[in-house]
C-alpha cells in the first residue's frame, strides 16, 4: 500500500484507529492514507496493540515500548524478561506482556504481578495473549492455551482433545464468543455452548448409551482410531471393564431411587448380572 515500507510485522485496531508496524517504521491510518509517525522503537516487532486514544504497546526482542504523544518510553527491568513477544489489554484497565518465562502484569503504569509456570501458564514460550468477549484471558503458548478468569481461577485447554497441535501461534474471537485457534498444524475452533443441568445430562447419557455400554452390559472405555477424531471411536476390553461398570450401576441404582424409572431399574440390573458373571466366570470364591 502506497506510503507503507514494508515488511509490516504487526496490523492492530481499536476503535477509529488502524496502526501497522514493521522494522522500518510504523504507520497510522488517516482518512485513508497511512501516515509514519516519529516512535523510535527497536525494529524487532512481535505483537502490537492499539489503546484507542492515539497511544500504542508495541512488543519487541528489546522490551516493551509505550507509544503516546509523539514520546516513546521503554520497559524492561519490570519485565519477568526483556524478550517481548505479545501485549493485550484485559480488565480493569490491566496491560498483559508475554515475554520468555511467562506473562508480566501492569496497572496504572506499575507491574503489579507475573504469571509463571507456578501459577499455571504451561510453557516459558507465550506466543500470543487475547482478552475473549466475557473478560477472560487467553495465553497461547507452546504447550497449549490457559484461560485466566477474572475470579483468578485458570484452565488448561491442551492435546488434541482442544487443539490441532499444542504450539499456538494466535486466537481469535467471533461475535458469538467461540475461540479461534492458529496452532503449528492448523486451526482449532472452540465453542462456546449453553445448556441446563437436563440438558447436560441427555448429552452426556447418550454419549455413555451410544458409545460405552456394550453387551452383555459392560461399561468400558474407547480408543480412537484416529488420534482426535472423536468419530472414529471403537470399543476396547480393558482391566478395569468391572470397576467402570461398578460404577455405572451404582449411577443407575440412584436414578431409579430419584426417578422410580423402570429403565433406571433393569439398567441396573443388567449392570449387576454382568459385575456376578465376571466374578463366577474367574471361579474364585465368594
Amino acid at each position: 500500500h502506497p506510503g507503507l515500507k514494508s515488511p509490516i510485522s504487526v496490523i492492530t485496531s481499536k476503535g477509529t484507529e488502524t496502526w501497522a508496524l514493521g522494522p522500518n517504521g510504523i504507520w497510522l491510518l488517516k482518512n485513508g492514507n497511512w501516515e509514519e509517525q516519529q516512535y523510535k522503537i527497536a525494529r524487532s516487532v512481535r505483537g502490537a496493540t492499539a489503546d484507542g486514544n492515539g497511544g500504542l504497546w508495541v512488543a519487541t526482542d528489546a522490551g516493551l515500548y509505550q507509544c503516546s504523544g509523539g514520546q516513546t518510553k521503554l520497559l524492561q527491568d519490570e519485565l519477568i524478561s526483556a524478550y517481548a513477544k505479545t501485549v493485550a489489554f484485559a480488565p480493569g484497565s490491566e496491560i498483559w506482556t508475554g515475554v520468555m518465562g511467562g506473562v508480566s502484569v501492569m496497572k496504572d503504569g506499575t507491574f503489579i504481578k507475573t504469571l509463571t509456570p507456578e501459577q499455571g501458564v504451561p510453557s516459558i514460550f507465550v506466543n500470543c495473549i487475547q482478552q475473549s468477549t466475557d473478560s477472560v484471558m487467553w495465553v497461547g503458548t507452546e504447550v497449549g492455551i490457559v484461560r485466566f478468569a477474572p475470579d483468578g481461577s485458570h484452565s488448561l485447554r491442551f492435546s488434541k482433545r482442544w487443539l490441532t497441535n499444542n504450539k499456538v501461534n494466535d486466537i481469535a474471537f467471533d461475535k458469538n464468543g467461540s475461540a479461534w485457534i492458529a496452532t503449528e498444524n492448523g486451526v482449532s475452533l472452540i465453542k462456546r455452548n449453553t445448556m441446563d443441568l437436563t440438558e447436560k445430562q441427555k448429552y452426556f447419557y447418550n454419549e455413555l448409551m451410544t458409545k460405552h455400554i456394550r453387551e452383555p452390559w459392560i461399561c468400558g472405555n474407547l480408543r480412537l482410531t484416529v488420534p482426535g477424531d472423536t468419530s472414529t471411536w471403537e470399543n476396547s476390553d480393558d482391566d478395569n471393564d468391572g470397576e467402570y461398570t461398578g460404577g455405572y450401576l451404582a449411577m443407575e441404582s440412584f436414578r431409579y431411587a430419584a426417578t422410580k424409572d423402570p429403565d433406571a431399574q433393569e439398567k441396573a440390573r443388567k449392570a449387576f448380572h454382568f459385575l456376578r458373571y465376571l466374578q463366577e466366570v474367574t471361579g474364585t470364591d465368594n
